[in-house]
């Protein structure tokens, strides 16, 4: 039987958006990083989960072990992306795709207007689970 455990760090900060959208008039919140230090993921549920970017088990060491072709000294291109995305859904208990846009939860419209942006440190998030066998 496989175990998972979260990957998370003590501080961060997040960006809460106040959203509307220009399709339906639905008015929404989005989590997103802020800055680099967070990787967005969504499952296939639509929800969220986040990866450190930096140290043991964030994303840059997890990106060196699942996909060892990669050369660090590079950028991270799209063909490394997507095998990484491929590769971590090995060792998650739920199917996960990076977080590319931000869309209207009731219509999923791109079209949208971001009416605040407010930084949040330690906002509660959900964090990647990873098979501790990969770890």
């Amino acid at each position: 039987m496989k175990e998972y455990r979260k990957i998370t760090m003590k501080h961060y900060c997040v960006e809460k958006l106040m959203c509307c959208c220009n399709t339906c008039k639905n008015e929404f919140v989005d989590i997103i990083p802020f800055g680099y230090e967070l990787i967005c993921f969504d499952m296939a549920s639509g929800e969220k989960v986040f990866l450190p970017t930096y140290g043991e088990n964030g994303y840059l060491d997890l990106l060196k072990k699942l996909v060892p072709e990669w050369n660090d000294s590079k950028e991270i291109s799209f063909k490394v992306s997507k095998l990484f995305e491929e590769r971590i859904n090995n060792y998650t208990p739920y199917k996960v795709s990076y977080h590319n846009k931000t869309e209207c939860m009731k219509c999923h419209s791109t079209e949208i207007v971001i009416t605040k942006r407010i930084m949040k440190e330690n906002y509660p998030i959900r964090w990647i689970e990873i098979d501790t066998m990969m770890l």
